[in-house]
């Protein structure tokens, strides 16, 4: 089976993916090439170096912006000799128009990769209605266009059996980890540190970064040693120093920063989807302190996971915690046995790859008219950016506008 999967974002850092997007895409393609798949990568050029490009580890072709978002036939020319069977892409916006025309050309099946509610999201973060129907209207339309729909959670599948996809074309298969690559640390009492990792141009990371902030402050208040550790790629009005708090910036290996940890905290107040973090922290046998939103997508009651919605009570819990070594060694030690099968990314991929085997069987789905929103859809993520002025320039040029990966192939240095 030939796939190719379409990621932009400029969160790839020396090569590696630092958000949430990127590491399910770029752990999927492991694990699905790993499985027997033929998979490929377009990857969007922005701003990638030369020395992040030579550690990209994936085939494919790395293209400028204007031929990702320009006339659909740009890209189905250079993607016509892979010969994919399924074309996989993230945002709802590009599956929408140009993605659904890509699979068109090619003759190709398309699957949209829902990782977040749209709509559920902008409400969260307590946008515009009129903003909040426009996410949904491009979510729909993206769910209308695509051959099929794979999302994180129950929740997400809700959400498009609600806009109308047959259960018969969608598929739940939530994140995983790769045991094997994560050292089991397990809690440090001593460290009496805190964690939290995320891309903290996402607005509801930014919002738990800022709680961190003042729950460390409150602790230190009520004269409770407590530090914590921030990993992430962010902008400066959110790392700002801050009493007790250490921001790490984007790392190339994450596994030394889930060392020496006491507990992984995740206090999100808005957001969708399924959090990578969280899975991260068990896979390092951390107690973790979470919200309900920060655990969608875990089973009810995760061992190793102490979900509580009412912030004010967690100065109280993380204290208790800090006093209390043998529970967190219980926590932590049950929440990495428990990610076993279910949240292994082999038995991920095997699940997917029967799934995209059954559907490659059939006939294509019957598609339904698809409406797409007034006005230019650009996703989320890329707004933020803009607005963060976090795009850099594509080192890529209309003049030389795709390479083919990996690299070894000259590139501008820089």
């Amino acid at each position: 089976m030939r796939i190719v999967m379409v990621l932009d974002t400029p969160n790839i850092w020396a090569g590696v993916p630092v958000a949430g997007t990127p590491a399910r895409m770029a752990q999927l393609a492991r694990a699905l090439s790993g499985a027997g798949a033929d998979v490929v990568f377009v990857l969007c050029d922005r701003g990638i170096t030369a020395t992040a490009l030579a550690a990209w580890p994936f085939n494919g072709l790395l293209v400028h912006p204007e031929v990702l978002y320009g006339p659909p036939p740009l890209l189905a020319e250079h993607l016509r000799p892979y010969a994919p069977d399924l074309l996989v892409v993230t945002d709802a916006e590009a599956v929408a128009t140009n993605a659904r025309a890509w699979a068109d050309l090619l003759g190709c099946r398309l699957v949209y990769e829902a990782h977040d509610d749209e709509a559920a999201l902008s409400r969260s973060l307590g946008e515009p209605a009129a903003l909040t129907a426009r996410r949904r209207a491009w979510q729909e339309a993206a769910a209308r266009a695509a051959d099929y729909v794979t999302v994180l959670s129950a929740r997400e599948a809700a959400t498009m059996r609600g806009y109308g996809v047959d259960p018969a074309r969608l598929l739940v298969a939530p994140n995983g980890v790769d045991l094997s690559a994560r050292t089991p640390w397990g809690p440090n009492p001593a460290a009496r540190r805190l964690l939290f990792i995320g891309n903290l141009h996402y607005a509801p990371n930014a919002r738990a970064v800022q709680l961190l902030v003042e729950l460390v402050a409150a602790l230190r208040e009520r004269g409770v040693e407590v530090s914590a550790r921030v990993v992430g790629r962010g902008p400066g009005d959110v790392t700002r120093p801050a009493a007790g708090v250490e921001f790490r910036g984007p790392v190339v290996d994450l596994d030394p920063e889930l060392a020496d940890v006491t507990v992984a905290v995740a206090p999100l107040v808005a957001g969708s989807g399924m959090k990578m973090k969280v899975l991260d922290y068990l896979a390092a046998g951390l107690p973790v302190l979470a919200t309900s939103e920060a655990v969608n997508g875990l089973p009810p009651d995760s061992p190793g996971v102490i979900v509580c919605d009412e912030l004010d009570r967690w100065p109280g819990l993380i204290a208790e915690l800090l006093d209390d070594p043998a529970r967190l060694q219980t926590l932590g030690a049950a929440g990495r046995a428990r990610l076993r099968p279910d949240h292994e990314w082999a038995g991920i991929a095997a699940r997917i790859l029967a799934a995209y085997r059954s559907w490659l069987a059939l006939p294509a789905p019957p598609r339904s008219p698809v409406a797409l929103p007034p006005g230019a859809g650009e996703p989320r993520w890329l707004v933020e950016h803009a607005q963060q002025q976090a795009l850099e320039t594509p080192a890529l040029t209309t003049a030389q506008p795709v390479i083919h990966l990996p690299a070894g192939i000259p590139h501008p240095a820089r």
